[in-house]
């Protein structure tokens, strides 16, 4: 029997420039980066940021989007802006494509997850991949695959508690897919 993340894909983001991404469906990965480097009015970027999201989701079909919010580790404002305007054309592309739960992911939550250490650098993170069997190209796929297998254990976690929870239990524990 699969286990729930098996059935259901998750398109994992590491957003910026160059964008890291991740598709995780049950053991199978694929996974690259984005160069957001369209000419011209800075509209153009997030048209080509949203046309990226579509053109994979046609070709990999994903149920659900982990992306790191970014905006938490920048102190630069156009940096800050730049991510913000990413996320929030993920969530454009997810109401567009029949609501789509969008989990947002610290970046010390993502590099305590792969390292155990919530400041670990971008070779560590870099290295963490490698142990799992990834061979990323850079920090950014990096981060994009481990958001991904964050979110496919948070994903089995939250259906096995769902699944097996009466009435009078404890609470249901917090997953980074909240609907």
């Amino acid at each position: 029997m699969n286990s729930p993340a098996a059935d259901t894909p998750i398109l994992a983001l590491d957003p910026a420039t160059l964008t890291g991404y991740c598709h995780g469906l049950g053991k199978k990965y694929f996974s690259g980066t984005w160069n957001i480097q369209a000419p011209g009015h800075f509209g153009n970027k997030l048209r080509q940021f949203y046309g990226f999201l579509c053109d994979f989701h046609e070709s990999r079909p994903f149920a659900r989007i982990a992306i790191e919010d970014a905006m938490q580790g920048s102190r630069a404002r156009a940096t800050m802006a730049f991510h913000s305007y990413l996320r929030g054309m993920v969530y454009f592309f997810a109401a567009e494509h029949g609501n789509l739960p969008v989990a947002m992911v610290n970046p010390m939550t993502l590099k305590k997850f792969a390292c155990n250490d919530g400041k670990a650098k971008k070779a560590d993170v870099i290295r963490a991949c490698r142990m799992h069997g990834f061979t990323p190209e850079d920090d950014n796929e990096a981060d994009a695959i481990m958001i991904c297998l964050m979110a496919q254990q948070d994903y089995e976690i939250e259906q096995r508690t769902t699944r097996h929870r009466s009435r009078r239990s404890a609470p249901k524990p917090r997953t980074l897919f909240e609907e």
